[in-house]
């Protein structure tokens, strides 16, 4: 989570730098379309992995730790889940 912060923060920090540089309305618009997709990324990451991610409650969920720890870890079936 940190890496993806620090990695948005050298993004803005070099789009500012760009934007400086350029001084025109169309870097500006671009510069608000880099804000607000990232904005829109980071929301759909974070529910994502709140609805999907920890639903263990659904086996036949494609996306739920359980089934995802099954499909990578063919020896967790066997054994009933284990790590999970």
């Amino acid at each position: 989570m940190s890496e993806f912060l620090s990695t948005m923060y050298q993004k803005i920090k070099k789009k500012v730098g760009d934007l400086k540089r350029k001084g025109d309305s169309r870097s500006i618009l671009e510069w608000i379309v880099f804000i607000f997709w990232s904005i829109v990324s980071f929301v759909k990451m974070f529910f994502v992995s709140l609805f999907y991610l920890d639903d263990d409650k659904d086996p036949k969920n494609k996306y739920s730790k359980r089934s995802w720890n099954a499909s990578r870890h063919p020896s967790s079936q066997a054994l009933g889940s284990v790590g999970g």
